[in-house]
């Protein structure tokens, strides 16, 4: 009852409030401009790289030129000094804080455009994180936030880019919040972010950058149903981390046997533009973006599509070319599920769409991201299917990854702390 007529409690209270009332009013603010400059780079980078895959599409011998493209884009990074920096540089600095070269930001798009431009087999999104780092980082800096507030500004402009260029503003606002460290997250980071992304898809909006939006039969939540998902979800596990053990595996191979990047990039280059042309398509090349509509569509029903995009996607990567692994674990989950669906009685369509969120969801240890997007991307019915799909696949998937500098507290199976970086070897027993 001494609280209730304690004025100093009152006092604290209304203290508080206004702390974070102003903390808020400035973060708020802050959002809003690095929201804004993602707005428009992510406008600028989605119509350029949108630009490269239509051309590269109606001029397919572009491809040969991809070796020649490779060379260009390692002579840029060692010209501008951010050789060797990547979507795991920008994590580290949302991490722990610090500055990322600027120089990065117009390298990375660049890097990213000849990639798509000459046919290799990337995503956008790295480019995306890194873009948005930096715009992030130092746009916190001009703002005279200290080094831990930079962080929350980085993590802002990573999911404001992310948002930009795919429309998916809340699926990008968790996603980053939780994918530097799993397991844990900070909640103030989360308001920066999404003022920061749904800006940041407002404006790239008006310049012509839509959200994609698919529609899949949904079949009856049946209990054999749940247990064909299940198998499904265990099954995209092992999808998922076929594909970061051979992307990375491809990285350190291809680095012992070329260490002169040069030799690298031109001789793995003329190896993707080999095999692109000896499938007579350029299907593969870029994100996957016609993959996941022909799997979607149900016009898929061959495992050699999802496993020549690993192998395309990990060639064209672990050279040093640019672009992401996002997008294309999207593709290769639409593929795989397109394909396995109708094997465990599951429709093609949906089941190229639970695979879809959950080898993504495999790949970055993620496990509400890929929820939220298969309400941004197919509606949101069947939520409980989606939900089991993504629990199972997070579970399986173990503790490999795409980021080295992502961390797992959390053990999966366990009630403990494990506190590693992803990849590293951990056994749960």
């Amino acid at each position: 009852m001494d609280t209730l007529f304690d004025k100093s409690y009152y006092y604290a209270g209304l203290t508080n409030i206004a702390s974070f009332a102003k903390r808020t009013i400035r973060w708020g603010v802050i959002s809003l401009v690095i929201g804004a400059l993602c707005g428009f780079a992510g406008a600028a980078f989605d119509r350029s790289v949108g630009a490269c895959d239509r051309f590269l599409a109606e001029n397919p011998l572009l491809i040969w030129f991809l070796p020649a493209a490779g060379l260009l884009i390692v002579f840029l990074y060692r010209r501008l000094g951010v050789a060797g920096l990547t979507t795991d540089t920008v994590i580290l600095a949302a991490q722990r804080g610090g500055k990322i070269k600027p120089l990065l930001l117009p390298a990375i798009f660049l890097g990213t455009a000849l990639t798509h431009l000459f046919g290799g087999s990337a995503g956008r999104e790295g480019a995306a994180f890194q873009i948005g780092g930096v715009i992030g980082n130092w746009t916190g800096r001009l703002f005279r936030m200290n080094e831990k507030e930079i962080r929350f500004m980085t993590m802002s402009g990573m999911a404001a880019l992310f948002a930009a260029i795919f429309g998916i503003p809340v699926t990008a606002t968790i996603f980053v919040t939780l994918v530097i460290s799993v397991g844990t997250f900070w909640p103030g980071a989360i308001f920066p972010s999404l003022v920061a992304s749904l800006t940041a898809f407002g404006i790239s909006s008006r310049f012509g950058v839509t959200a994609t939006h698919y529609t899949v039969n949904m079949p009856d939540a049946s209990v054999l149903m749940h247990l064909r998902i299940i198998v499904l979800a265990i099954l995209a596990a092992l999808v998922s981390t076929l594909f970061c053990d051979v992307l990375h595996l491809t990285g350190k191979v291809l680095q012992r046997v070329f260490r002169n990047m040069y030799l690298r990039i031109a001789v793995t280059g003329f190896a993707v533009a080999l095999i692109m042309n000896l499938l007579h398509t350029t299907a593969y090349s870029g994100s996957g973006t016609g993959l996941i509509a022909d799997a979607v569509a149900g016009n898929i029903s061959s495992p050699a599509v999802f496993l020549l995009k690993i192998i395309l996607t990990a060639l064209t990567l672990g050279a040093g070319f640019k672009g992401g692994e996002v997008f294309p674990s999207f593709a290769i989950g639409a593929a795989f599920g397109a394909f396995m669906g109708p094997v465990l009685g599951i429709p093609a369509d949906f089941a190229a769409s639970i695979c879809l969120v959950t080898v993504f969801g495999g790949c970055s240890n993620s496990l509400l991201a890929p929820l939220l997007l298969s309400v941004e991307l197919f509606g949101g019915q069947r939520l409980g299917l989606y939900a089991l799909a993504c629990v199972i696949a997070y579970i399986f998937s173990g503790y490999s990854g795409f980021y080295y500098n992502q961390k797992i507290l959390f053990s999966k199976s366990r009630p403990e702390r494990i506190d590693i970086n992803t990849n590293e070897t951990y056994q749960d027993e």
